[in-house]
């Protein structure tokens, strides 16, 4: 507990660390552990106290200090309104505009939270992503205020900072939140900088077509020129499809389109084995489709968004796809579809796990290291 008796997980980083952010070295753990597991504070020491004995001595390791600076204050109604969520979602007595979130104690489950909070409150309807680009009340108070009425999101999955490879475009599953990439986003971080989409602020009626069009005009704002590289999981992975076929059109080029255990609607599957088989599958599709802290009407939102682009007429273009094809997939084809498609070929990834977990983090180090693979592949080819 810290001086304040709330309970915390605390890391100690010593001196080989110094120089890496609290919010790098989260996101690393993030990737790799539970949440419950994922340290709330970080406490830089030189180096790790010992013992007579040259052990680690428990007792003498600092406590962390209590939120006991004076916090800066709200300046506008919008941060006095989020600064109130903010602290109610996590608990807190004090807490200040400039305060981060996760640093706060928050994770992903608390980001969904806060988020359908600020929904009820104020009607702006936000991915929880946003709080890896604004998680402090004052930069997420100037991005809610800043953004457009089309519904679309696009945020910085991880960080702003400098890359060797460039930008990628990520479309989450059931057209939902890009939190879902977080476990890879820290992992390619300096390789690759991560844009989250997302459609959960898009209204009804909702008309394939257009769907397209608005997220083109809001990922050309984002990133005005080429090369563009594509990744979408699940349903996910036929809005980027289209994406890039409308991008090739447009006469932009496009250097990676990859697809995390995505299907062309309508793929026969391979019976499940037993009743219990279809009873667990049953059970994991209801958790991806309902995350915490969404509303029904939310996910119903989302599934028609999904439909409308299932109806979406699928052509062939002018380019190739990766396929991460998760190791327990029950698809027949396993191309999932796609071979008449991509006029350039399908290169297929196995990776672990189901459709429905392999984007957890328990799997984040293989995903990872299957899409920088396959990213470099892109870029190296259409280098030449």
């Amino acid at each position: 507990a810290d001086a304040t008796g709330r309970s915390r997980l605390v890391a100690y980083v010593v001196e080989g660390t110094q120089g890496v952010p609290a919010a790098d070295l989260r996101a690393f753990l993030c990737a790799r552990l539970p949440l419950s597991l994922v340290p709330a504070r970080f406490l830089r020491l030189k180096a790790l106290p010992l013992n007579t004995s040259r052990k680690l001595d428990r007792a003498a390791l600092p406590r962390p200090p209590a939120f006991d600076r004076i916090p800066t204050e709200p300046r506008t109604e919008m941060e006095r309104t989020l600064l109130d969520l903010f602290k109610t979602t996590l608990q807190l007595e004090t807490a200040g505009i400039d305060d981060d979130f996760f640093e706060c104690g928050g994770d992903s489950l608390g980001a969904f939270t806060l988020v359908t909070r600020i929904a009820e409150i104020t009607g702006t309807v936000a991915p929880a992503s946003l709080l890896l680009e604004a998680p402090t009340v004052k930069r997420l108070a100037a991005a809610l205020e800043s953004q457009s009425r089309d519904g679309v999101w696009i945020s910085r999955l991880n960080g702003a900072g400098p890359t060797s490879g460039g930008v990628v475009a990520c479309v989450p599953g059931v057209v939902g939140d890009p939190m879902v990439f977080s476990p890879i986003a820290s992992l390619l971080k300096g390789d690759y900088g991560l844009l989250g989409i997302s459609l959960v602020g898009l209204q009804a009626p909702w008309e394939g077509a257009r769907i397209v069009d608005e997220v083109v005009v809001r990922l050309r704002a984002a990133q005005p020129d080429g090369p563009y590289r594509l990744l979408g999981y699940s349903i996910g992975g036929i809005l980027a499809f289209h994406l890039a076929s409308r991008l090739i059109e447009s006469g932009q080029r496009v250097s990676f389109l990859g697809m995390i255990d995505t299907s062309v609607p309508g793929q026969p599957r391979l019976a499940p084995s037993s009743s219990a088989e279809i009873t667990a599958h049953t059970l994991r599709r209801a958790r991806n489709h309902a995350l915490p802290g969404q509303q029904p009407e939310a996910v119903r939102a989302r599934r028609g968004l999904a439909e409308a682009l299932r109806r979406l007429p699928l052509v062939p273009a002018a380019l190739a796809i990766t396929l991460f094809r998760a190791m327990e997939s029950r698809l027949v084809d396993p191309t999932h579809g796609w071979g008449p498609l991509a006029q350039h070929g399908v290169d297929i990834e196995p990776v672990p796990g189901r459709h429905t977990d392999v984007m957890d983090a328990q799997y984040g180090q293989a995903l990872a290291e299957a899409v920088r693979r396959a990213l470099k592949r892109g870029d190296a080819t259409h280098s030449r």
